[in-house]
């Protein structure tokens, strides 16, 4: 918007555009005086009626009322879900390792421990060792159904000459948050692989028939060509 406007009879005289400063006949005003003027009262006016208000922050009530969406029940969950649990040998060993116990001083509290420490070789063989063997078994004697089983007196012989063997040398299993998770996963996924290979469907070729025909192919296409060759 202009600042000044030619004056209306007065020569070389200026006047206001927006109010009626330096209107009128006689009255006029050089130019840089209708500039100011004009920059003092208009444009000062403008720029504060642009200047838009400050509002006052609604605070708005929060209703903590849970939605139906996030009602639901959880208690039966995991016990319509879970087809295998972890074995109470192995939850005890668990949190025995997780507490990270120093030895015992004590004669009394000395034996206790390495009880604990004999439940734990238990644990390590029969999670570890023998599907080990379970394995290589079925691989050798061609023979699904191998495995290596024992009862629980044989488990508990293994004990009480795995707590005598360490603490007559003085030993103990270490016990780190590796071997502590290790164990943990371990402990819920070795019995699920158990009873998923118990119930397995016998139609379905499973991965070492796979592998052993697969080799039995290979073989027999290495020597046809072998025989190929010498004749």
């Amino acid at each position: 918007m202009v600042k000044y406007e030619k004056h209306e009879f007065d020569d070389n005289k200026y006047q206001c555009p927006v109010c009626d400063y330096g209107h009128g006949e006689g009255n006029g005003k050089s130019r840089q005086a209708v500039s100011m003027h004009y920059k003092k009262q208009h444009e000062e006016n403008v720029i504060i009626d642009k200047t838009p208000p400050i509002q006052d922050d609604k605070i708005e009530n929060f209703d903590d009322t849970k939605p139906e969406w996030l009602d639901f029940d959880m208690s039966n969950e995991e016990d319509d879900s879970s087809t295998v649990s972890v074995s109470p040998l192995a939850s005890t060993l668990l949190r025995g390792m997780v507490s990270d116990e120093e030895v015992p001083k004590s004669a009394k509290a000395m034996k206790e421990y390495y009880r604990q420490q004999g439940k734990m070789m238990r644990w390590i063989f029969s999670g570890f060792v023998d599907p080990i063997f379970a394995w290589w078994g079925r691989a050798v004697t061609s023979n699904e159904e191998f495995d290596v089983k024992r009862t629980a007196s044989d488990w508990e012989l293994f004990e009480d000459a795995s707590s005598n063997w360490l603490e007559y040398h003085g030993m103990s299993i270490p016990v780190t948050p590796d071997m502590v998770m290790v164990g943990t996963i371990a402990t819920f996924y070795v019995p699920v692989i158990t009873s998923v290979h118990r119930q397995r469907d016998p139609t379905k070729m499973s991965f070492f028939k796979k592998w052993r025909t697969r080799r039995a192919l290979k073989k027999a296409l290495k020597n046809k060509k072998i025989e190929e060759a010498v004749e």
